[in-house]
């Protein structure tokens, strides 16, 4: 009888203990889930975003050198009949081809580097000077997620009263897929490439008239101040 209650005893008492051993493993997933996780996250994501516009960028770049395209080859400036420039004509077939041309480039590097994995130091994630680089290097990697969407942009800009700058910008948006220890999660990538880059230059305006920086909010400033004429006054009757 006796031996009958030790042998129970000794199976409640490791009973117990499994059952104190798995509560804390339990307890343990569940803080690295909630304390942990969003910051490895925060830190992969980092990484994933610089490497995913370097690739990006060298995947443009390789294309625009490969095809060696220039500000002409996308662009027709429409002139009158003394020089001056009166439209802008984008060449459709080119910029269309660009853009095909880029995408597929992307889609190469990114399946090619998906092979590779990234490693992150652990006490990155702390986003501390004095753990930086330092502890057991978690490994990450990446896949292209979806399709790669590439949209042309037109910016203008003065260079002075009489010049505009045009520059042709390539934006360009994907989504990828973070890929670490038991989690995987999606980051969108959004960048933007120069293509094309020119200065139109204009005539020379006989008068101009320059508004610096005026607010109405300043106190006691009006617009007569913040006026700056450069010749209208001979204009005026």
């Amino acid at each position: 009888m006796r031996s009958a209650n030790k042998k129970t005893n000794k199976q409640a008492k490791q009973t117990f203990i499994f059952l104190l051993c798995l509560i804390l493993i339990c307890s343990v997933c569940v803080a690295t889930d909630i304390v942990l996780f969003p910051m490895i996250k925060s830190a992969s994501a980092q990484i994933v975003k610089s490497k995913a516009t370097m690739i990006i960028n060298e995947a443009v770049f390789s294309v625009l050198e490969s095809k060696e395209l220039e500000y002409n080859d996308l662009i027709t400036l429409e002139k009158s009949e003394n020089g001056r420039v009166t439209a802008l004509t984008t060449k459709a077939q080119s910029m269309n081809a660009l853009k095909s041309n880029v995408m597929s480039e992307i889609y190469i590097r990114m399946l090619a580097y998906s092979e590779d994995e990234i490693l992150l130091p652990f006490g990155n994630v702390f986003n501390s000077s004095l753990l930086l680089g330092k502890g057991p290097d978690i490994k990450i990697s990446m896949t292209q997620f979806g399709a790669c969407n590439c949209d042309y942009r037109n910016v203008f800009e003065s260079c002075g009263i009489n010049q505009t700058n045009h520059r042709v910008m390539l934006d360009i948006e994907m989504t990828v897929c973070v890929i670490m220890p038991l989690r995987c999660v999606k980051e969108k990538i959004e960048t933007s490439v120069c293509i094309a880059d020119t200065v139109i230059v204009g005539e020379v305006p006989q008068a101009f008239t320059n508004v610096q920086n005026y607010s109405s909010g300043d106190e006691g400033a009006t617009v007569a101040d913040e006026v700056v004429d450069f010749g209208a006054h001979n204009y005026v009757n």
